[in-house]
């Protein structure tokens, strides 16, 4: 699922930041990306954004549970047969089901 947001200022650029808050419920994961990771000179934005959500259906229960494997993973699947001219910049945050203690 994407997190709709309303588009910030690019990286980079000297002006002030609006901060975004979201939350990340246990036993989910949030993926931060930039736009090399979707888009390139043959994917548009909307197409990149609809494969990135197919690919992330596809991981395996093991691959989304583990961020070094999830990252790994989308990596792979959204870049394949593409020929990259932008930076690709992402971040998991996997945060574990609580756990009773005793």
């Amino acid at each position: 699922m994407l997190c709709d947001g309303e588009p910030g200022t690019p990286l980079g650029w000297p002006t002030s930041r609006r901060q975004f808050r979201f939350c990340v419920p246990p036993g989910h994961t949030a993926v931060l990306y930039s736009d090399g990771l979707v888009e390139n000179r043959k994917r548009g934005l909307d197409a990149g954004l609809a494969d990135l959500c197919s690919v992330v259906t596809e991981a395996p229960a093991e691959v989304v549970g583990s961020p070094h494997m999830l990252l790994d993973f989308l990596v792979d699947r959204m870049l394949s047969g593409y020929e990259q001219d932008d930076d690709v910049t992402v971040l998991a945050i996997h945060v574990p089901l609580a756990t009773k203690s005793d």
